[in-house]
């Protein structure tokens, strides 16, 4: 699959790799461990997802957050780093995540994505492409990744099927060099051992049966599902509050990055003002390594349950939910439930039917090692 979207010309010498993780941020922080030792340097993009910071911070490195606009990266960010170099290789990656970002719904052009590499290849940098969203892009055609153009083996790109099939799946994947994915399989084989066997053969049952065209076509429904959100949460926000925010419209992604306006600075001064009871925010301040005294001028608002009501007023819940509602998904996706609770209760059934650990754990690998056959007979 990856070939086929990215046509990465590394796969042409068959140097390329890749591996299936716990979704995108578990390859994530295998490769931070594999590659950052304390007092070197990292560079992100600013703001980021908070777990992001979470997880490097505890490796005592030093993080040098690099400026963004409404198009990526800034030229400007990049060169002040080049103007003092990358002294003793002490700075190993730069992170970025170019669609569709947490939180600021960021997809970084073909442009400064051209700009990025290079100054990886001139400063000896890797680049950590953390994928999330590439599936929830709202423009028909995305923009090319970096593992696309990546002729040198410094791309590690970090995929999620989470936001497209379900959260719960945990399925995620790590392509790059072989050298570097060989590192994070060890590291794989001594930790997690490997992804849940029953999640990775739901996905694949899955894929097979809707092929390349299908996937898309499914992909390009479910984008279609959280741009009609997005839709409804720009109504709203025109409507009631733009004049207490101003924003860019995402491109892709499941979040508005919004900054308060007349002196606003911390949410539930916001809330109280607007007087909605309804809409929950993040701080902005989540969201920076080193937050400025600006953050607080900032709120993100997830739009996966936002739905219009009768008064036009707008609901917001958390990103951070386990799984998705089968009435709001596609029809896709609700063949694909009926069949994973099929074979969970199944699997239930089987597990209590037994009387000690031993035969419950050969039981669970039986089964696991029939889910297939099950498949082709409830299709």
């Amino acid at each position: 699959m990856q070939k086929h979207l990215h046509r990465p010309p590394l796969s042409k010498t068959n140097e390329l790799d890749l591996c299936i993780t716990s979704g995108s941020l578990d390859g994530l922080t295998k490769s931070f461990e594999m590659l950052v030792s304390a007092g070197d340097q990292v560079l992100i993009e600013q703001p980021l997802c908070s777990h992001v910071i979470s997880a490097l911070k505890p490796l005592e490195c030093t993080i040098v957050p690099l400026e963004t606009d409404s198009h990526g990266i800034t030229p400007s960010s990049l060169a002040q780093i080049s103007k003092c170099g990358n002294n003793n290789n002490s700075m190993k990656f730069l992170y970025t995540s170019p669609n569709g970002s947490i939180p600021a719904g960021i997809t970084t052009t073909l442009e400064r994505k051209e700009m990025v590499y290079k100054f990886a290849q001139e400063n000896d940098l890797l680049i950590l492409e953390n994928d999330p969203y590439s599936f929830l892009q709202y423009t028909k055609e995305p923009e090319p990744s970096y593992l696309s153009m990546d002729v040198d083996g410094r791309v590690l790109r970090f995929d999620s099927l989470s936001a497209v099939i379900s959260p719960g799946l945990q399925i995620g994947y790590v392509t790059g060099a072989k050298a570097l994915i060989e590192r994070i399989v060890l590291h794989v084989m001594v930790s997690s051992m490997h992804v849940s066997t029953l999640s990775q053969v739901m996905t694949l049952e899955l894929l097979k049966e809707l092929g390349y065209d299908g996937f898309k076509d499914y992909t390009n429904s479910v984008a279609e599902f959280f741009k009609d959100k997005l839709k409804v949460v720009l109504r709203a926000a025109d409507k009631y509050l733009k004049d207490s925010i101003e924003w860019t419209v995402p491109q892709g992604g499941v979040c508005l990055w919004m900054k308060l306006k007349n002196g606003y600075q911390y949410v539930g001064e916001f809330e109280e003002t607007t007087g909605s009871s309804h809409i929950i925010f993040a701080s902005g301040k989540h969201f920076f390594v080193d937050p400025p005294n600006h953050a607080t001028d900032y709120i993100v608002a997830f739009f996966y349950y936002c739905f219009e009501d009768s008064d036009d007023s707008i609901d917001y819940k958390h990103v951070w939910v386990c799984c998705m509602d089968i009435s709001v998904i596609s029809e896709t996706a609700k063949w694909f439930f009926q069949k994973y609770l099929f074979i969970v209760n199944s699997l239930k059934r089987l597990i209590s039917s037994t009387h000690d650990a031993t035969n419950n754990l050969n039981t669970a690998c039986m089964f696991v090692a029939l889910v297939p056959k099950i498949l082709n007979s409830i299709a």
